[in-house]
């Protein structure tokens, strides 16, 4: 009947937009994807040696490069210039350089690395004085709660900033610590003597 037919031609019209968003996502997805590997790249190739200095291990390599990626998506590099005209204009404290650390000097985006991990290292290891009774932690969750605590109060940027930790750690890295004995020992690891 043309009731029917009718019918079948609205579902046939829904399907295929459901179709297409799942592509849609899909591309997202790959395009999220392919945007976080080319950054991180990039970054890696520009700030190494800044990184490798001052870890001199996975996990917190893998996080430091996360953090970048987030924050310069976030705050791109026109952004960060307004930033920086707004600090001399103003004279007062910003968040300034590639890992948006707060400050009422200038710094560049070197020094703002710098300084994001020396932060890093220090939330660390409040975190695991805070869960030395807690099972042993997941790589993921401790540099999520580390992002937490680099950003606080915005438990979206955290979970980005994981997700992006995830991608880069499995794709680039070869194995992260997963037992608390392990993030202790990182943790409190002495980045003044470089050990």
């Amino acid at each position: 009947s043309l009731l029917d037919q009718l019918w079948i031609l609205i579902i046939i019209f829904v399907y295929s937009i459901l179709n297409k968003v799942q592509i849609s996502r899909e591309g997202t997805i790959k395009r999220k994807n392919n945007y976080i590997l080319s950054r991180y790249t990039t970054f890696k190739k520009k700030y190494d040696t800044i990184i490798k200095e001052f870890f001199h291990n996975d996990f917190y390599e893998a996080l430091t490069y996360s953090i970048m990626i987030y924050e310069d998506f976030n705050r791109p590099r026109v952004v960060r210039w307004i930033e920086y005209l707004r600090f001399w204009i103003t004279r007062k404290p910003h968040t300034l350089g590639i890992m948006q650390v707060t400050t009422d000097k200038f710094i560049d985006n070197e020094e703002s690395i710098r300084l994001s991990m020396q932060k890093i290292v220090k939330d660390s290891r409040d975190i695991m004085k805070h869960y030395s009774d807690s099972p042993s932690p997941d790589a993921n969750y401790v540099a999520f709660l580390i992002a937490h605590n680099y950003n606080p109060g915005d438990y979206k940027y955290a979970s980005e900033v994981r997700d992006i930790f995830s991608q880069i750690a499995t794709t680039f890295y070869k194995t992260m610590p997963d037992s608390y004995d392990e993030f202790e020992k990182i943790a409190n690891y002495d980045y003044t003597t470089r050990i």
